[in-house]
């Protein structure tokens, strides 16, 4: 549903936080991955910001998308970014079935400068792709427009 060949993925299960890092560090150095997602089931002590960021400087090295996933209160960390996913209400669909599952989605924190923000995505089964919350009413399309010259020209 999500895009992604379920044959493509590889699931490591680890014993501990240690042998998590270990794995995911060996991850983000193959040349043949193109994504790796690290989800601890806990919120383990030895994923500290020290081994966060080893971590990263290891995504740096690599240019590997790596993403790690942690519930809970945001803690420490060497990230670029920091997100806050959550479950938004979805508009609802004919007949008042439930709509395309929808998400809240914000921008908490970028090393780059970028303003926080936030945003509510929905997931489009039939196209694989997320798009605007388009609930309620959607306004008209405007008519007119101002042009270069200040002038009222029509759309």
């Amino acid at each position: 549903e999500l895009g992604c060949d379920p044959a493509r993925l590889l699931l490591v299960q680890a014993p501990d936080t240690l042998a998590l890092l270990r794995a995911a560090a060996e991850a983000v150095a193959c040349s043949a991955a193109c994504a790796v997602i690290i989800a601890p089931c806990s919120k383990p002590a030895a994923l500290d910001l020290t081994a966060s960021r080893r971590l990263a400087l290891a995504v740096a090295r690599s240019g590997v998308f790596t993403l790690l996933v942690r519930a809970g209160t945001p803690l420490p960390s060497a990230a670029q970014s920091r997100w806050q996913v959550a479950a938004a209400p979805s508009a609802a669909l004919a007949a008042n079935a439930p709509g395309l599952p929808a998400f809240e989605i914000g921008l908490l924190r970028h090393r780059g400068g970028l303003a926080a923000f936030s945003l509510q995505l929905e997931w489009n089964r039939e196209r694989r792709a997320f798009g605007p919350v388009l609930s309620g009413a959607v306004p008209a399309a405007v008519a007119e427009r101002t042009g270069f010259a200040g002038r009222r020209s029509a759309a």
